[in-house]
């Protein structure tokens, strides 16, 4: 169906009702003030409104909805000079509303465009009413209404010169649509494309018609390759007379290049026969990267669940073991005084038993053992007070080579029984940190130790220092086995160790200390370990602590 496109002057328009009203779609004609100028016979019969009773009348009056903004810009926007507007009623709803009974639940496709008027200073507008619903159902029931079609021949011969005008107007409706649509033939050959189909694809319009479909798009046809048509997307409105949509599929332009498009393919059916098919296709690249971004977004949103997910299970770990870590030190605090006090009795007395006991005695060598034993009692005690409530830390000025240079006096006699040898390793010039010295050489001191016992004679351990910006990291490397990983999780859990029944004693409390220790200094201990190689302790202590002398 199409639409007059008037390009002459309003009454020339006026001069051929004639025409007008043998038009199957509905016309008329509108002053700037909606006065209704001209009521052609289809809409004296779609409406029940005689054109005597509404030319010269106000639109308003007949039809007060049509005050609504989005018409009443439609129409200002003509008189202003502006272009043809189209409206459709699957939108905008219908813009003339019939009563019960007359073209109800109809789908109205509308022109407005102004018409030069002899008359008034301006324009009139024009407005053409196509009913398309009884397009669409001539395109499904061809057949019923064949016989009909043979008898308004004559009556269509008649209206030929207005229905050329009007095929103009399907044909700027096409050509300002913003949809690509293609139109083809029986054997997929392209009859038609509209601009912005060869826009989309980098081809002029006349190097696609008479072109095969495929050969434009670069689509794969199975059909063309003795296949059975699966995931061609002709087939379906081609062979098979029914529509397919396709919500993702990929066209190839001119250049070669690709982009992802959505397209529906209808079937024209004439006679009963399928004659050909059109295919309306949009460029979906926005919104393909739009998709792709909620994509990130989410994967990225997920990852960050995980890992505060991670973060959380491990601070509940961690937060057990601290409430473990302080019950049993309480524990151990209420074990360490009720031993503490027969201990210093019987320290006491083992000194006037020792002064008694002469240099020639038989058992004399008993008394060095006993007396070390009952130091070494004492130190279990001491480190278990510790444990309990630690003493505040003591910050002062350090040179870190001298620190590690003490480390390495104090466990010289461990180093030397087991024959193991300590590298220092420092970087040439490292600056006065204020650390606390005795909590730091503490742990140094017990992660050696660790490293003499998992270690083999001959065997070396290292101590070596690195700093940036933000951090001092001081290593522990031995040449050991490496830690097993089903106890690895539990070395930093209090009373854990390996060495029972060793020989090496050990009560399974250095690296829960040692490790209280350091996260005290907004530090940790990190811990890296590999089979048959070794292990490495490194100590994470902030760079905020470095500073100039002075003690506090």
């Amino acid at each position: 169906m199409t639409v007059l496109v008037p390009t002459s002057k309003a009454t020339s328009v006026l001069g051929n009702e004639v025409v007008l009203d043998r038009l199957p779609l509905g016309v008329c004609l509108l002053r700037q003030d909606w006065t209704v100028v001209f009521w052609n016979r289809c809409l004296e019969s779609w409406s029940g409104l005689p054109r005597t009773s509404i030319v010269g009348q106000s639109l308003l009056a007949m039809f007060p909805f049509l005050v609504l903004t989005e018409y009443e810009k439609c129409l200002q926007k003509i008189f202003d000079g502006g272009e043809a507007t189209v409206l459709s009623s699957a939108e905008h709803g219908p813009v003339f509303r019939f009563g019960p009974g007359r073209r109800e639940n109809r789908f109205q496709h509308v022109h407005i465009t102004g018409v030069p008027s002899d008359e008034i200073d301006g324009v009139y507008a024009m407005i053409s009413v196509e009913d398309v619903t009884d397009m669409w159902l001539q395109v499904k029931g061809y057949q019923a209404s064949e016989a009909q079609a043979k008898q308004d021949l004559s009556d269509r011969r008649m209206a030929e010169a207005a229905l050329i005008r009007l095929g103009r107007f399907h044909e700027l409706i096409l050509q300002s649509a913003g949809n690509g649509i293609f139109g083809l033939d029986r054997d997929g050959n392209t009859l038609f494309a509209n601009p912005a189909a060869a826009n989309m694809l980098g081809w002029d319009i006349e190097d696609i018609v008479g072109e095969r479909m495929h050969t434009i798009l670069g689509h794969h046809c199975p059909l063309e390759h003795g296949n059975d048509g699966d995931g061609c997307f002709l087939s379906a409105p081609l062979e098979e007379g029914r529509y397919q949509l396709v919500t993702e599929d990929w066209f190839q332009k001119k250049d070669g290049t690709r982009f992802p498009v959505e397209y529906l393919g209808a079937p024209i059916v004439e006679g009963g026969e399928i004659v050909g098919a059109v295919v309306t296709f949009s460029d979906i690249s926005c919104r393909r990267i739009l998709e792709e971004k909620v994509l990130r977004y989410t994967m990225q949103l997920e990852e960050e669940v995980d890992l505060r997910t991670s973060r959380i299970r491990e601070l509940e770990q961690r937060r057990m073991e601290v409430e473990k870590l302080a019950a049993l030190a309480q524990i151990a605090a209420g074990v360490a005084h009720e031993i503490n006090n027969p201990l210093a009795g019987i320290k006491n007395a083992f000194h006037l038993v020792k002064g008694a006991i002469p240099k020639t005695h038989p058992r004399v060598s008993y008394v060095g053992k006993i007396e070390n034993e009952i130091d070494r009692i004492s130190g279990i005690i001491k480190r278990m007070y510790q444990l309990y409530q630690p003493d505040p830390a003591v910050l002062r000025a350090v040179n870190l080579t001298e620190m590690l240079q003490d480390v390495s006096l104090m466990v010289e006699p461990v180093l030397k029984h087991h024959d193991i040898t300590l590298e220092i390793v420092t970087p040439p010039s490292l600056p006065l940190m204020r650390l606390p010295v005795r909590d730091i050489t503490q742990v140094l001191c017990n992660l050696v130790q660790n490293a003499v016992q998992a270690s083999s004679v001959k065997q070396s351990i290292r101590l070596a220092v690195e700093t940036d910006n933000q951090w001092i990291r001081i290593a522990v490397s031995d040449q050991a086995g490496g830690i097993s990983d089903d106890i690895l999780p539990h070395i930093f859990e209090p009373f854990f160790t390996t060495k029972s029944g060793s020989g090496q004693g050990g009560m399974g409390l250095g690296l829960s200390v040692s490790r209280s220790l350091i996260e005290a200094l907004g530090g940790r201990i990190e811990v890296r370990t590999m089979a048959k190689e070794g292990s490495t302790f490194i100590v994470h202590i902030p760079r905020a602590m470095e500073g100039g002398g002075g003690s506090q």
